[in-house]
C-alpha cells in the first residue's frame, strides 16, 4: 500500500510538472509573437522531454520533444529559423535516446521482476525439498535409534543367554575332566596304555572345550557389563611366577626359548591381579602358538605414569591392515587364519577389554623378519 501511494503521487508531481513547462511553452510562443518580448529559456524543455521518456519511454519522449520542438520553432518565426530549428533537433535526439535508455530500463526491470519470480520459485521449491528431506532424515534417525534399542536388548540378551548356557556346558564338563583324571592317574582301576591313550584324548579335548567355554562366559559377562574389578596391591614376581611356568611348558614343547626381564624399580603393582594375568596368559600363549622357532620374551617396564608390559615373538608377521581387526571378537587374522591353530578369536578381544576396564591401553606391532610385540600399559594407582 505505502509503495502504491507513492508511485501514485509520484505520478501526479509528474503529470503537473508537464503541464507548468508546456504552460511555460506556450507563454513564450505568446509572449513572442503576440508581444514580441522575450523568450522563456529553451533549455527548460529539456525537462518536461526527459521526465515523459523516463515515464513513458520512447513513444512519450518522442511526442513531447516533437511537440515542443515544433512550438520552439514556431516561436522563432520567421526570422530567427536558423537559431531554433538546431534547437528543437536537439529536443528530438533527448527525448529519443531518453526514450530509449528508458525502455531499456524497463525491459531490465521486467527481466529482473521475472528472475526474481524464478528465483522466488525456486527457493520456495528446495525449502519444500528440504522440509521433505528433513522429515525424511529425522523419521530415519528414529527409525536407527529404535533398532539400535532393539539391538542393545537383543544383545543383552544374547550375553544372558551365553553366560547361562556356559554354567550349564562348564559344570558337566569339569566333572568329565575330574573323572578322566582320576581314571588316568590310576584310581578308578588298572589301564592298559591304549586305554591311557584314548583318556589323555579325551582329557586335552575336555580341557581345550573347557578353555573355549570360558572365553565366551568372559565375553557375555563384558557385554552384559557384569565384570566387576577387584583391585588390590601384589608383587611383580607373585604375578610371573603364576603365568611364567605354564607357558614355560608350552615353549618347551616347541623348542622355543621363553624369557622375561623387569625393570629394577618395579615392585609392587596396583590393580587386578587375576584379569592382569589372565592378559599376560592370552598374550604369552598366542606368542607360543604362532611362533614355530626363536624366543618369545617378556619384558616388564615404567614410564613416570603407566606399567608397560610387551611381549617380542619371532612368529610370523601380521600385515599392517589386521593389526588393529586382531582385538575384534571372533576376527581372526594373519596366522590365526592357517589351518591348524585352534581357538575363538576371543583372547585378545577379552585381554583389550581388561587392560581397557583398568584405564590402560593395548596395541601391536609387527615387522617382517622380525615377528611381533603386543605391548599393554596399566596406570600406576595407589590403594
Amino acid at each position: 500500500m505505502g509503495d502504491n501511494r507513492q508511485i501514485s503521487r509520484l505520478f501526479r508531481f509528474l503529470v503537473i510538472g508537464i503541464l507548468v513547462l508546456a504552460c511555460l511553452g506556450g507563454l513564450e510562443y505568446y509572449l513572442h509573437i503576440v508581444h514580441g518580448v522575450g523568450r522563456v529559456y529553451p533549455h527548460l524543455f529539456y525537462i518536461p522531454i526527459i521526465i515523459a521518456a523516463f515515464w513513458w519511454g520512447l513513444k512519450g519522449g518522442l511526442s513531447v520533444s516533437l511537440f515542443l520542438g515544433l512550438m520552439h520553432v514556431l516561436s522563432y518565426l520567421p526570422d530567427e529559423i536558423e537559431m531554433a530549428l538546431p534547437r528543437a533537433l536537439m529536443f528530438v535526439v533527448v527525448g529519443s535516446v531518453a526514450g530509449i535508455m528508458s525502455d531499456r530500463r524497463k525491459r531490465a526491470e521486467e527481466t529482473l521482476k521475472e528472475a526474481y519470480s524464478k528465483l522466488q520459485e525456486a527457493k520456495a521449491e528446495v525449502d519444500k525439498k528440504v522440509h521433505e528431506r528433513t522429515a525424511e532424515l529425522e523419521l530415519k534417525s528414529q527409525e536407527l535409534a529404535d533398532s539400535n534399542v532393539s539391538l542393545q536388548e537383543a544383545s543383552q540378551h544374547k550375553s544372558q543367554f551365553l553366560a547361562n548356557m556356559s554354567h550349564e556346558l562348564r559344570t558337566p564338563l569339569n566333572s568329565i575332566i575330574g573323572y578322566t583324571k582320576l581314571m588316568m592317574d590310576g584310581l578308578e582301576g588298572d589301564i592298559d596304555e591304549e586305554q591311557r591313550k584314548d583318556l589323555h584324548t579325551v582329557y586335552t579335548s575336555s580341557k581345550h572345550l573347557l578353555e573355549l567355554i570360558n572365553d565366551l562366559l568372559d565375553l557375555s559377562k563384558i557385554e552384559a557389563g557384569k565384570i566387576v574389578l577387584s583391585c588390590g596391591t601384589f608383587t611383580i614376581s607373585e604375578l610371573l611366577a603364576e603365568v611364567i611356568p605354564g607357558i614355560e611348558q608350552l615353549a618347551r614343547q616347541k623348542g622355543l626359548a621363553l624369557t622375561s626381564s623387569v625393570a629394577p624399580t618395579i615392585n609392587y603393582l596396583y590393580a587386578d591381579k587375576a584379569k592382569t594375568k589372565q592378559v599376560l596368559i592370552n598374550i604369552l600363549g598366542n606368542a607360543v602358538k604362532f611362533t614355530d622357532a626363536g624366543s618369545v620374551k617378556l619384558n616388564v617396564a615404567e614410564s613416570d605414569s603407566n606399567f608397560i608390559f610387551s611381549v617380542t615373538d619371532t612368529g610370523m608377521r601380521i600385515k599392517e591392515e589386521d593389526l588393529e581387526a586382531i582385538f575384534d571378537s571372533f576376527k581372526q587374522v594373519g596366522p590365526a587364519q592357517i589351518a591348524g591353530y585352534e581357538g575363538t578369536g576371543l583372547g585378545l578381544t577379552i585381554s583389550k577389554q581388561f587392560v581397557e576396564m583398568q584405564g590402560g591401553r593395548i596395541w601391536a606391532e609387527s615387522e617382517l623378519g622380525k615377528g611381533s610385540t603386543f605391548t599393554f600399559t596399566l596406570p600406576k594407582k595407589s590403594a
